[in-house]
């Protein structure tokens, strides 16, 4: 025990970090319990270590089982040693398989009859599993429109991630300094979108001239998956979408190939497979809208990286030539020494 300070608060941050790779020795774990007679008294060791390491900030020291060479020799044999491979049901463990059945021999051991690995079994046989039972189609963003949206303007939707972004990094604090209620909370949020309609109208004229290509940004394509700004686009346009969105319902058709739900005064509607979304330049970080797959570049930045990539070819190629002529001269020296 000691008392509270900035120095022991620091130093309780630096042990943190220190002690905080608990994954080595859980990985260790995984593979005790995956034998199919595993050591419980190293597995009750592997077990304490963690809890050591967890508490290493607070305690201050981590007993090591490297500095126990029996315990270390006990746990190398049960576990299979830091880089022993890991069981087989381990493969799903971060968002599905993407190992190839031969990177797989590698990385993970035969399948045994433990539980885990008799399920991971048992998905081999499934293939893949369409998860839309009901057959629902891909919801259209120009059900959020009321007109058309032709081009788009990419300093509106990036002015209004900004603003979200900067004002919700000042309510966060405030919760945090205040330890307010959950309904201040939902005030502060309000006070943001009243801010944010603030700037936006002052900029725009009104919300309608920048509503469609925030719609099109969050919506369309690739944006369909950006979640970050959602949550304060229903608080600034949520009305104006819901208007839209009853007014295109009376009155939809849907698409024969696609099954999405299009709004009468849509004319050249894109099945979803052939949406396109949006990207930052990876040089100027101008927002785009894509028109391949491939882009990662806006024009302008596109033909300033081809015409710097001409320049060092044009570069290369003449320091190989130079660097021929030179190795000719060279064997002509020698020839004519050897002569």
């Amino acid at each position: 025990a000691e008392p509270i300070s900035n120095e022991s608060l620091f130093n309780g941050l630096k042990r943190a970090h220190e002690y905080s790779n608990i994954g080595e020795i859980s990985n260790m774990l995984t593979r005790v319990w995956n034998k199919d007679k595993p050591d419980r008294v190293v597995a009750a060791l592997l077990t304490y270590l963690n809890n050591l390491r967890i508490d290493g900030a607070k305690t201050g020291v981590v007993h090591e089982y490297t500095n126990y060479p029996q315990i270390a020799r006990r746990i190398g044999k049960a576990s299979g040693g830091k880089n022993g491979r890991m069981p087989y049901f381990f493969q799903f463990s971060k968002n599905g398989r993407k190992d190839t059945p031969k990177n797989r021999s590698r990385k993970y051991t035969e399948p045994n009859s433990s539980t885990m690995n008799r399920i991971c079994a048992s998905f081999d046989d499934i293939g893949n599993i369409n998860m839309n039972y009901a057959g629902i189609p891909q919801f259209n963003w120009q059900m959020l429109l009321s007109e058309p949206c032709k081009g788009m303007r990419p300093e509106i939707p990036q002015l209004f991630c900004e603003l979200d972004n900067s004002n919700i990094t000042s309510v966060i604090e405030s919760q945090q300094n205040s330890y307010s209620s959950e309904k201040q909370l939902i005030n502060n949020y309000s006070i943001v979108a009243e801010d944010i309609t603030r700037e936006m109208i002052s900029r725009y004229g009104s919300l309608e001239s920048a509503y469609p290509y925030i719609v099109k940004y969050l919506f369309a394509g690739e944006g369909m998956n950006k979640s970050a700004h959602k949550q304060m686009f229903w608080r600034v346009f949520g009305q104006m979408a819901l208007d839209n969105l009853r007014k295109n319902l009376s009155d939809c058709d849907s698409c024969k190939d696609c099954g999405m739900k299009i709004p009468s005064w849509v004319f050249d509607h894109e099945c979803v497979k052939n949406s396109k979304g949006f990207y930052s330049c990876i040089d100027c970080g101008t927002l785009c809208e894509r028109i391949n797959s491939r882009q990662c570049r806006c024009t302008e930045c596109q033909d300033v990286y081809v015409h710097t990539q001409k320049i060092a070819k044009q570069k290369q190629r003449r320091r190989l030539q130079e660097k021929e002529k030179d190795e000719r001269i060279v064997r002509l020296q020698s020839f004519l020494k050897g002569t």
